[in-house]
């Protein structure tokens, strides 16, 4: 295979090069745990920190800090004997995956200023909280695609070195042409800082990295290693079919991800859009009635920006700042969905939401009333945090904030004839209504273009949930059944190959034969004894028993 060689400094550069930055933390852990220490007031600064969990009945190491590890402390030790050996005093905590990855991605989004794709590795990304636990340290990084970027960076060695610099011997940092590349040298290159800058220069630095390097599975180092095969440039050297057919497909996948030869992809991170609304005041509020006045107004912008963004807000944060430059922060629920009203009339907006600002004003009032201030207030900051995604609903039947009869009766015909053009007029139905007992002859659907149907001018009938359910079966369909008394309802039914437990119901109610319609003498007549039950989920149904056959139906249910 003919291989192209490029530069990233020079002239010869491929329009199609890729070059990736791997950025691995050794002691991610035990490093954020260090800055949660120091943040503390008064703050702790320990020498020695490690991480544990539990794990067979004892405590055992899962992180260790560069300090414990030069003592001889491991992954795997038990926490009396890692304090045993620790000549200073050794900070232990419990290990929290979850915050570590979340510190993480904080991380990576920052490096979003580097390129548009930056992110987590994927093993870290896509773990769930039991497979995180178990997640070997060599997994925590940040990894960022640069390709593109080199008009911007000039040089992705002082791009490189600057980055190594900023986390100050906390990170290995490596530059490669591929995702995989960049990971194992950021991992097991010579140096901590480590700049591939063409694929030649990448085949020849191969000599310096174990087979772990291409993120194989142990059993095939195992394997590899046994028939004397310790490092990359000596896995390359042979015919990629007899590796294969020895070792399988996977051994393969990873050679030609180190190589290129099969495309790896960055998985974004994406930045948290902050939603906070920030207004300083000149001069300064002087009194409550203002500040507050002021409070609301910010609530309503900052509802319209959660709005557009169809995100509702669990709570809020306020800061206040007064011209001393001291700053109260309170947090507080405020009413989001269905606070404002959704229509795009600005002034009948306005008049409909004067009474919402009433209410929020009255919410923050005795907020205000309880803070003090050294002097007046210079600044107010509102932020919404806790969002979460909110389904649009529809308010209303007319483009109207006011219910509109009138309005749906002129505009029915247009909406019909609009559905009938897009979908034809055999498939727009209107249910008919029919002066019967029987359910399932109570109605019936005609297309709405039938003469039957337009000619129709039925009574208004009313329905309560009580006396039909909302869901009926066009055919009753057969149930098994058990009944302890004729007139009480089934203690369980089974229907569709499922057997429901009935909790509760009540009955029965008596439906007779139309006797008035037809032929006694040729129809025999039946009479259904109908039961309003409910299962052990919940839910209710409707069901009868024919008294002629004692055979039991489910004929609807309540959705």
């Amino acid at each position: 295979m003919k291989r192209t060689l490029s530069t990233y400094n020079g002239h010869n550069t491929s329009h199609n090069s890729r070059w990736f930055l791997a950025l691995y933390f050794p002691t991610w852990s035990t490093d954020v745990t260090r800055r949660k220490l120091r943040a503390l007031s008064p703050p702790l600064d320990p020498e020695c920190i490690v991480l544990t969990t539990r794990s067979a009945q004892k405590t055992v190491v899962v992180r260790t800090c560069s300090t414990s590890a030069s003592y001889g402390i491991h992954c795997g030790m038990d926490i009396a004997l890692a304090r045993a050996r620790t000549p200073i005093k050794l900070y232990a905590e419990a290990f929290d995956p979850i915050r570590d990855r979340t510190a993480l991605e904080k991380l990576a989004v920052w490096c979003l200023r580097f390129s548009p794709l930056a992110g987590i590795d994927y093993d870290v990304a896509s773990a769930d909280k039991t497979t995180l636990h178990t997640l070997s340290p060599q997994c925590w990084g940040i990894t960022i695609d640069l390709t593109g970027t080199l008009k911007i960076h000039k040089d992705f060695t002082r791009l490189g070195q600057t980055l190594y610099n900023l986390f100050k011997d906390s990170a290995r940092v490596a530059i490669a042409p591929t995702l995989s590349a960049a990971w194992s040298f950021s991992r097991f290159g010579a140096s901590q800082l480590t700049i591939i800058q063409s694929t030649g220069e990448l085949y020849r630095s191969s000599a310096n990295l174990p087979i772990a390097a291409l993120r194989l599975e142990e059993g095939l180092q195992s394997k590899l290693i046994k028939i004397g095969i310790t490092t990359v440039d000596q896995l390359l050297s042979f015919p990629r079919h007899a590796l294969s057919k020895r070792f399988g497909k996977s051994l393969l996948v990873r050679i030609n991800q180190w190589t290129g030869e099969i495309e790896e992809r960055v998985l974004p991170s994406k930045p948290v859009e902050r939603f906070e609304v920030v207004k300083r005041f000149e001069p300064p509020l002087p009194n409550t009635t203002r500040i507050i006045s002021a409070i609301v107004s910010l609530y309503s912008s900052l509802f319209v920006s959660l709005q557009e963004k169809q995100l509702h807000a669990r709570r809020f944060v306020m800061t206040i700042t007064d011209t001393d430059n001291d700053t109260i922060t309170k947090e507080f629920s405020l009413p989001l969905a269905g606070g404002f009203s959704a229509h795009s009339d600005a002034g009948s907006s306005y008049k409909s939401n004067a009474k919402k600002m009433t209410y929020i004003s009255s919410i923050i009032t005795p907020v205000i009333e309880q803070l003090s201030f050294s002097g007046e207030v210079s600044c107010i900051e509102l932020t919404g945090c806790d969002l979460i995604p909110i389904t649009p609903q529809q308010i209303a039947c007319t483009p109207h904030e006011s219910y509109d009869p009138s309005w749906l009766r002129t505009n029915r015909a247009t909406l019909i004839n609009t559905f009938i053009v897009r979908l034809g007029k055999d498939r727009v139905l209107q249910a008919t209504t029919h002066d019967s007992h029987t359910p399932e002859d109570s109605f019936s659907y005609n297309s709405v273009a039938s003469a039957d149907t337009v000619a129709c001018h039925e009574p208004h009938i009313t329905y309560t949930p009580e006396e039909r359910p909302s869901i009926i079966l066009q055919n009753p369909e057969p149930i098994t059944t058990i009944a302890m008394l004729p007139d009480r309802p089934p203690s369980w039914i089974r229907w569709r190959g499922k057997k429901l437990t009935i909790t509760s119901g009540f009955g029965p109610a008596r439906i007779s034969y139309p006797w008035w319609n037809k032929d006694l003498a040729s129809t025999s007549p039946y009479e259904r004894d109908y039961f309003t039950v409910q299962d052990s989920e919940g839910r209710w149904y409707w069901v009868f028993r024919d008294t002629a056959t004692h055979d039991w139906f489910v004929h609807g249910m309540w959705s």
